[in-house]
């Protein structure tokens, strides 16, 4: 008779493999989930930027020019925003005659308090010509917002949350936790609270073709309102 002191260790041998196979599927099941997640969240968002709008947000480098300015540095501080209104015409030019996925429309950075906040009906929206037009509302109750920047690192390796709330004026509001600060320079699609989305969103394309060959702001836009087609397109078709 094989005393119980041999039995059990013996048990543990055979069951260990078993224990083990269990645990890597129990951890498996969530990354497959958390994937599914991501996808659904993405097909959802690429339907409300497509019926709703795009914000686009340009820089006025008011602090930089105001300061040097008071350190009595007048050439310097025309340069400079002499070369931001030259760059916000560039982007303003590319949206207009290259992206038609959604509506868009312009802004300064300086609005950007009030978006957050949710108050739309005191946003001061740009014309074609980059000054202020009171005739311009947004009405409408889903928006995106772009600028170019510096893109974080995507945040499917960190951990995230995501929620969904509705303000009370309606808008589709996203909200993340997300980590990172280091990245390259590309045109960025965020939420209505200025957070970079996440993939499989396509949400930014990079402003250099490599590292010595830049893109120009419309091939950049072009670029980005293909890749939004596309996507928007095979969603539809699933």
């Amino acid at each position: 008779m094989i005393s119980r002191k041999r039995v059990l260790p013996f048990l543990l041998v055979c069951l260990l493999p078993a224990m083990s196979l269990a645990q890597l599927a129990s951890t498996a099941a969530p990354e497959k989930s958390t994937s599914l997640k991501k996808s659904d969240l993405a097909h959802r968002q690429i339907v409300d930027l497509h019926d709703g709008a795009l914000l686009v947000r340009l820089l006025t480098k008011r602090k930089s020019i105001e300061g040097l300015r008071e350190r009595g540095l007048e050439k310097q501080a025309a340069k400079v925003e002499a070369e931001q209104i030259k760059t916000n015409q560039m982007i303003v030019a590319a949206f207009v005659d290259a992206f038609d996925f959604c509506p868009i429309f312009f802004v300064y950075t300086d609005q950007t308090d009030l978006i957050k906040q949710g108050k739309m009906d005191q946003v001061v929206f740009l014309g074609h010509d980059l000054q202020p037009d009171s005739s311009i509302r947004f009405r409408g109750d889903r928006f995106f917002t772009a600028e170019f920047g510096i893109i974080l690192p995507d945040t499917s390796k960190s951990v995230d949350s995501y929620r969904k709330t509705d303000e009370v004026i309606g808008t589709t509001t996203y909200h993340y936790t997300q980590g990172g600060s280091m990245g390259f320079g590309a045109l960025l699609i965020k939420s209505d609270l200025f957070v970079q989305l996440r993939r499989p969103f396509p949400y930014y394309t990079r402003t250099f073709a490599s590292l010595l060959i830049s893109r120009s702001h419309k091939k950049v836009v072009k670029k980005m309102n293909r890749h939004l087609h596309k996507f928007y397109n095979k969603r539809k078709n699933k």
